[in-house]
């Protein structure tokens, strides 16, 4: 039996009705489930006094009506581009948001001893002051727009 045939008109209905499904969930869950209404594309550059923040640092902001989040990664030179839901569209509105510094670097058994017994230093904080990641107490708001939008965000001290 090599090579089944589907000539059987039974054998093609079974079969299309096993493969309509399939390719409908497929469609169905390959696109982006953002709420219906406007959308627009954020980028912009996040600098620290002046600096651009480090590479590794990450900048999310929250959609006030729906509470859903886009986040962007900081790349070299302090530039992101926000996503939400791992698409480049967002929705329109107002967000408020939170800028965070990269993760710390995680410490060996034997760097930590080093560090108690005063022979290694204690690792550096991060170069974004945490008060910025406080999406709720840190003022930062930006309205999106329609459309294509750049917000540059510059944190001081």
């Amino acid at each position: 039996m090599s090579g089944q045939s589907f000539s059987s008109p039974w054998s093609r209905v079974a079969l299309l009705l096993v493969v309509i499904p399939v390719a409908f969930l497929l469609t169905a869950c390959s696109k982006s489930a953002l709420p219906a209404g406007p959308t627009g594309t954020l980028t912009g550059k996040v600098t620290y006094n002046g600096a651009p923040a480090p590479a590794g640092s990450s900048i999310s902001l929250m959609h006030d009506e729906t509470g859903l989040s886009a986040v962007g990664l900081i790349e070299e030179g302090g530039v992101y581009v926000a996503k939400m839901q791992g698409q480049p569209n967002i929705l329109a509105g107002k967000y408020h948001v939170a800028v965070a510094g990269p993760p710390a670097a995680e410490m060996s058994d034997d760097d930590m001893a080093a560090m108690y017994e005063g022979k290694a230093d204690a690792p550096t904080a991060s170069a974004i002051p945490a008060k910025y990641a406080d999406v709720d107490n840190n003022g930062l708001t930006f309205e999106v727009k329609e459309g294509e939008n750049t917000y540059d965000v510059d944190l001081k001290d």
